[in-house]
């Protein structure tokens, strides 16, 4: 069992953390490998803080270790919410680039980007028109329905389905069992939870995971006396998956909006409103066509989670400004 107390930050240059992952996957300990990875990005989640190099250091361990080797390890190797826990800490250019890169490489995408990236233009002109639709596009794809759906709702509601029979709980130990049962169940089943081997790990997470999805109706106490009256941990174990969904889902679209365009690329983010509202094109009121686009950049967090949600919202949200 490795705690997060356990790992400390190493220089991305080190290459003691990539020895110590392709020991542990070549040994096939897949289990020993993504304890290694979830730990490590909890020190830097929990510090507030991006790990500098992790992409090009991830990547560089699949690209070290046999095809068969490779082909052993669990997929995801870093549960989905802590790799984008720790992507959105990315603040500067160059962290951007390597948290796409950890992204893809937590997925087993270690030979070939995700999508293409924006080629990189004078100052002057930005990107390409081209560039910018199609980046419009991979976001509108990326934070669509269908691909949240597919992502976190169809994973969440089968490791609900598929959740043991015997939810009842007589007692606080039988709570306290239930709850570290669950959270080893999602995590095995979903990949959108770190699990440890220690079962008292998996029922400290679970727990705290418990308290945040019921925090408005008062938190740890509420949900064991829901679950010690007579309902058992069904009611829990469902308003705990509704809220992680939630969690998740805003967590990737923030996630995949921040590595969309480079906040300090200015040029790159113009050429984005033009993209939507050249897509939007007569739909868009006149005086909303007349105004340049820059006076949208400010907004263009904002236009592109409502564009996503319909094109009514959308147009409304440019009537607005």
């Amino acid at each position: 069992m490795i705690s997060p107390e356990s790992v400390l930050p190493i220089p991305p240059g080190n290459n003691v953390r990539t020895a110590a992952l392709t020991c542990a996957a070549v040994t096939d300990a897949s289990q020993r490998t993504a304890e290694l990875l979830s730990a490590d990005a909890a020190v830097h989640v929990d510090a507030g803080r991006y790990a500098d190099g992790r992409g090009a250091m991830l990547r560089g361990f699949l690209r070290s270790v046999p095809a068969t080797v490779r082909r052993r390890l669990r997929y995801p190797l870093l549960p989905y919410g802590q790799a984008m826990a720790l992507a959105a800490l990315a603040t500067t250019s160059e962290q951007h680039r390597d948290a796409l890169m950890m992204l893809e490489a937590v997925n087993g995408q270690h030979l070939e980007a995700v999508r293409p990236r924006p080629s990189t233009g004078p100052a002057t002109s930005g990107h390409s028109a081209a560039d910018a639709a199609a980046n419009l596009a991979w976001v509108c794809d990326q934070i669509s329905h269908e691909t949240l759906s597919r992502l976190f709702d169809r994973p969440l509601d089968e490791a609900r389905e598929g959740f043991g029979p015997d939810l009842q709980v007589p007692s606080h130990e039988a709570y306290l069992d239930g709850i570290a049962a669950f959270y080893a169940h999602l995590g095995q089943h979903t990949g959108l939870v770190p699990v440890w081997q220690d079962a008292g790990l998996n029922q400290a997470d679970g727990l705290k995971l418990v308290a945040e999805a019921l925090a408005d109706q008062g938190g740890a106490d509420v949900a064991e006396a829901i679950a010690r009256r007579g309902e058992g941990l069904r009611p829990v174990v469902e308003r705990t998956l509704e809220y992680l969904k939630q969690k998740l889902k805003a967590m990737h679209v923030t996630g995949v909006i921040k590595e969309s365009w480079d906040p300090l690329d200015g040029p790159a983010q113009l050429d984005f409103v033009r993209a939507l509202m050249a897509r939007l094109g007569d739909q868009l009121p006149a005086d909303v066509r007349a105004q340049p686009p820059e006076f949208f950049v400010n907004r263009l967090e904002v236009l592109v989670r409502r564009y996503v949600q319909g094109r009514d919202r959308v147009i409304e949200t440019f009537r607005g400004f």
